[in-house]
């Protein structure tokens, strides 16, 4: 029992050193050598939980996607009146909520959280898909992913990259355009 805790602390200790790194650096930049500095280990200890940095960067990302997506599972859903609005609110609640934790890694590989979000979509979370045409879950897999991606993008120039925004109003922005369409917010400066 002791010994797997000790495991799990030098592990965090490896994973919290490598996302401080992260954020200074990015992974091409970032070396074993300089992982085992910041985290106060030898290289035969990192060696002991991961093969190289690309692999603790895929376990912190792993880690985090998998919160967001028991996020989701918090959910409460009715297929009758389902709002796509709900996933990107419960997303951006997650980031704002969550500011510690290196979201630099979930904007900079997006493409596996919007995999696992599909997954849920297909497993029939948010919709009975037992009774849905292939051609209608790929419609709305299509038009959730577009949510979902412009969603992450916004979080990533808003929240991540720190603009000048209060995240309140992001998630304002990001509601609206999710429940009414981009029209609802552009409409009164069309031509």
């Amino acid at each position: 029992m002791v010994y797997l805790k000790k495991r799990k602390e030098t592990q965090k200790q490896i994973n919290d050193a490598f996302i401080e790194l992260y954020r200074k650096n990015r992974p091409r930049l970032i070396s074993v050598k300089d992982i085992c500095e910041a985290a106060g280990i030898n290289r035969s200890t990192f060696y002991t939980y991961y093969d190289d940095v690309y692999k603790v960067q895929s376990f912190v990302q792993e880690e985090i996607q998998d919160k967001i997506i028991e996020t989701f599972r918090g959910i409460q859903v009715n297929n009758r009146s389902f709002d796509p609005a709900i996933i990107i609110i419960e997303l951006v609640k997650f980031f704002k909520a969550n500011r510690d934790l290196p979201f630099e890694l979930i904007c900079d590989n997006r493409g596996a959280l919007l995999q696992k979000i599909q997954m849920l979509i297909k497993d029939g979370f948010f919709f009975d898909t037992s009774k849905m045409a292939p051609e209608d879950f790929k419609r709305i897999g299509i038009a959730l992913k577009y949510h979902i991606a412009g969603a992450i993008d916004i979080l990533d120039d808003y929240l991540v990259k720190n603009r000048d925004m209060d995240v309140d109003d992001v998630i304002a922005i990001l509601t609206e355009i999710a429940s009414n369409g981009v029209y609802a917010i552009a409409r009164e400066y069309l031509k």
